[in-house]
Order: C-alpha cells, then structure tokens, then sequence
C-alpha cells in the first residue's frame, strides 16, 4: 500500500488528466508508465488479500469475531474520517486545480480516498445479508463449485469475461465499482485453505505472469495511443 503515496505523487505528471485533476504544466510519459503499472495491480492485489484473511480470520475464530474486527477497524475509521475529509478535501483540491477557495460546502472535487474502506464495509452488509445462507453454501460446496468455473481455468475466460464487463462498465476505475472489487476479494476467499486451488495457482503462475504483462504492455500502448490521438485532434 505504500505504493499509494508514490501513486497519488505521480498524478500531477500523469498525461491526460489535466480537466480533472490538478496537474504540472510539464507532464511525464515515463511517469504516466509507471502510474498506470501500478494502478493495474495495486488495488486489486489489495482486494484479494483482503479476502484471503477475512477467510482466515473466520477460520480461527468466527464468523461473529470477523464481523466485530470489521466494524471496529474499517468502519469506525470510516465514520470518523469520512466527514472530516469530505469538508477539508473539496477546498485543497480545488484550490491546487483552480486556485480558487470556496467556503461553501461542496461535494466537487472530492476525490473519494476512502472508497476502499466502503467497498469493505459494503461486503460486511452483504455478508450479514446472506449469512441466513451459510448451511446451504457449505452443503453445496459453493466456493469449490465458484473456484472450478471461475478461477480454476489454464484460460480463466469467466473471470476474464466478468471484471471485463464490471471495468469497462465503471469507465476502467473501481472506485464506483463494488461488483468489480468483490471478484477480487472472493478470490482471496476462495484462496484460503484450498489446497487444489493454491497448487494450481502455484503451477501455472509463471504462464498468468507472462499473461498478465502482455494484457498490460497492450493496455498501456492502446491508452497512451488514444491519448496521443486526442492531444493532436
């Protein structure tokens, strides 16, 4: 996570954001690189591994004691924070974009760094909403069953397919998208405790690497291509 703050560092530099974000007049195409490679991974390795020790922590404990960690470290941070952000952020964003200083509240500009934190919060709710569940999930072995169509693939087409749907729905951000990040935090979970599922990631993960950084060379050409195209229209 500290990769965050080399993250938000980089925005300023970052070509193409200049209508919606406070940006230097000398921006950087090795920089936006480097963004980008970060900005692929970083949150949803984040959500994977969120899921992963939500899985462990039920294990070990309960599902009550996860519940309890969970609306003591994530959501008393957020009902703290939350409005203290919400009135602060606005104005210092708009001044460094604008220099401009409004003294009326308002939500323009409000860059939404919490949104992490809700998007967990929002799968402790759902969780509780489908706890009454639980016996039918275990009795029909659902995560084996959700690991073998999803996740379990030398091609994971369904996966693949899905956060393809839910990214490109958000615009390719997951801030607003909680269906895109709970795929990723169900990975983690179904990560947990499964032997099959691990061994499997273990013995192709040298092929979704390569995998992986082609989809992203191809990503990061494709987007600096249609920003090229933009700028010289």
């Amino acid at each position: 996570m500290v990769l965050g703050i080399v993250l938000h560092a980089a925005l300023p530099f970052v070509s193409g954001l200049e209508g919606f974000w406070p940006s230097d007049p000398q921006s950087s195409s090795a920089i936006s690189i480097i963004f980008q490679f970060i900005h692929l991974w970083r949150m949803p390795l984040f959500f994977i591994l969120a899921g992963f020790f939500a899985k462990l922590l039920i294990e070990r404990k309960t599902w009550k004691k996860w519940l309890t960690n969970r609306l003591v470290r994530v959501g008393i941070p957020i009902l703290i924070f939350s409005p203290v952000m919400m009135i602060t952020l606005p104005w210092i964003y708009m001044y460094g974009w604008k220099n401009e200083i409004n003294i009326t509240f308002s939500l323009e500009g409000y860059p939404h760094h919490l949104w992490f934190l809700w998007h967990l919060i929002i799968f402790v709710f759902v969780s509780c909403a489908i706890r009454p569940l639980n016996i039918f999930i275990k009795n029909t072995h659902f995560f084996e069953l959700l690991n073998k169509i999803v996740f379990m693939h030398k091609l994971p087409m369904v996966l693949i397919l899905l956060v393809s749907f839910f990214i490109v729905f958000s615009g390719g951000e997951l801030i607003l998208n909680p269906f895109a990040t709970s795929l990723y935090f169900l990975l983690g979970y179904s990560i947990y405790k499964d032997l099959n599922f691990l061994n499997f990631l273990v013995f192709n993960w040298k092929k979704y690497m390569i995998i992986g950084l082609i989809v992203s060379c191809v990503f990061l050409i494709f987007e600096n291509h249609l920003y090229l195209d933009f700028q010289y229209k």
